[in-house]
């Protein structure tokens, strides 16, 4: 070694030496020292359950504490969780609680009062993956069901029949909640008079019934955000006024019987009896809310829309019967109340409804079937609106459909009654009406009976020589389901029931 980089070297030894190196806490794992074991036998788990960790004795000069952990084992990475210190040295056992199912380890580690301290592992154990949970054979409560840790997204809830009271707010698990047995035999009802049966903002509810809500909003259920809605009965709910809600910036005492909002779907559900104050009788839609393969049936509402008022936004309606829905009027304490749209009020928003039905819908003002309010932009295509009539006060106008920015395509508008005159505006083509009208564009229209199988049965499939059969628009995109020419009415084109 030459001069200069053995000076080099003796200045570099001397710095570290002059350095003041922070002692830490020496761990040794030692398993031959110590064992630690648990009690769990691997059977599944569906609701807390205690497991205990015992270790084997040994002796630490200068103890100060033994230290229990658990790790959650997710992709073969240990985040380790503090449970306990304990100070008693001859402390062999601590009782843990295992509320969640997956991988998991056990920890224990000896400290003296240095802080040194050696540590030993449980062997890693695996609680079987819980993917339904039962009521009431799990859990009584459906909102203790909810928050259990067992229940994970895509996880489901089923429940057996019977009657469960209260108010449940669902709003964090993406999850599915079933009735076992159908919406008949399993029955939610409300206890509060100011919240919904039923809150979500994320997964599916399945095969209920839901009644006896009140609320200041959504009677019955309340879905705002990605939820299913299906196979449900919502029944008997209703809205009751909110003396201190600001109508002019948030909607209140709309939807008897739901609320949907923010892509929420509601599919093969009956929706009938339900009463709200303001308007909506049975269904407030709003943001991209979506309806298919429903009946709303007898709904009443003294304001705006007696079936489902869309109060904004891009909403899609396919295939639901609209049916004896009712508009009552004097909602506000005067005779100039707003009572519109016994089946179908649209308030704004652009709002398509395909393959529907709306028959015998009344409204004391004006639309019996349908009414567009501030300015909405509709479309209905292969429809039926049928026997609906208007009041004799008021805006009487539209006893089967009402003005505004509207197209209607193939679709039968028959037989309804009231105000005069009865009118369509926009674009009507291909279609069967009956009623005075006014359009921009008119194309392919027919004026001729429907010939309906048993109208009075609530049958509106058209007889073989009906002058709508293959009488609507010639597109082959509009096309009946069997390949030839749309059948105007509910029962053709692509989406036919």
């Amino acid at each position: 070694m030459n001069i200069i980089s053995y000076s080099f070297f003796i200045i570099g030894l001397l710095l570290v030496i002059s350095c003041e190196v922070p002692t830490l806490p020496e761990e040794k794992k030692d398993d031959s020292l110590f064992q630690v074991s648990i009690d769990y036998d691997g059977h599944p788990i569906y609701h807390p359950t205690e497991v205990e960790i015992t270790w084997t004795e040994i002796v630490v000069n200068g103890f100060k504490e033994i230290m229990v952990e658990k790790a959650k084992i997710i992709n073969n990475e240990k985040n380790w969780i503090h449970l306990a210190s304990i100070t008693d040295s001859l402390a062999i056992s601590y009782i843990d609680t295992i509320d969640d199912d997956g991988s998991f380890q056990y920890r224990v580690r000896l400290l003296d009062k240095k802080n040194q301290f050696i540590s030993a592992e449980s062997n890693s154990f695996d609680v079987p993956n819980v993917t339904a949970i039962e009521m009431p054979s799990h859990y009584g409560s459906l909102a203790i069901a909810y928050e259990s840790h067992f229940l994970d997204e895509g996880d489901s809830i089923k429940i057996s029949p019977g009657t469960y009271a209260g108010n449940f707010k669902l709003l964090e698990k993406n999850v599915t909640i079933i009735g076992v047995s159908g919406a008949e035999t399993t029955i939610f009802t409300g206890i509060s008079d100011t919240m919904p049966v039923i809150e979500m903002s994320i997964g599916t509810f399945s095969g209920f019934t839901v009644t006896e809500g009140q609320s200041y909003n959504a009677g019955g259920i309340r879905a705002t955000g990605n939820v299913l809605i299906k196979n449900c009965i919502i029944s008997g709910n209703a809205t009751i006024e909110n003396q201190d809600a600001n109508i002019q910036i948030y909607p209140f005492a709309y939807g008897g019987g739901v609320y949907l909002t923010d892509n929420a779907i509601m599919e093969n559900c009956i929706v009938a009896e339900n009463w709200s104050w303001f308007g909506a009788g049975g269904v407030l839609m709003d943001e991209n809310a979506i309806i298919r393969d429903c009946v709303v049936d007898k709904n009443r509402t003294k304001g705006l829309g007696g079936g489902i008022l869309v109060y904004s936004g891009n909403c899609t309606i396919e295939r639901v019967d609209f049916k004896r829905n009712r508009c009552l009027g004097q909602s506000m304490g005067g005779p100039a109340d707003p009572s519109f749209g016994g089946g179908l009020g649209v308030r704004s928003g652009t709002v398509t409804v395909n393959n529907s039905l709306l028959w015998k819908n009344n409204a004391m003002s004006g639309g019996g079937g349908f009414y567009n309010f501030l300015g909405g932009s509709l479309s209905f295509t292969n429809c039926i609106i049928v026997e609906n009539t208007s009041g004799l006060v008021n805006h009487k106008e539209g006893s089967g459909v009402n003005w505004g920015d509207l197209d209607v395509l193939n679709t039968i508008i028959w037989n309804n009654t009231g105000g005069n005159p009865r009118r369509l505006w926009q674009n009507a083509i291909y279609c069967n009406i009956d009623e005075i009208f006014i359009v921009n564009t008119s194309l392919g229209n027919i004026q001729e009976s429907p010939e309906f199988l048993q109208e009075t049965a609530d049958d509106f499939r058209i007889n073989n020589s009906s002058p709508c059969v293959d009488a609507g628009h010639p597109d082959i995109q509009y096309n009946d389901t069997d390949g030839t020419r749309n059948d105007m009415g509910i029962f053709g084109g692509p989406g036919s029931p």
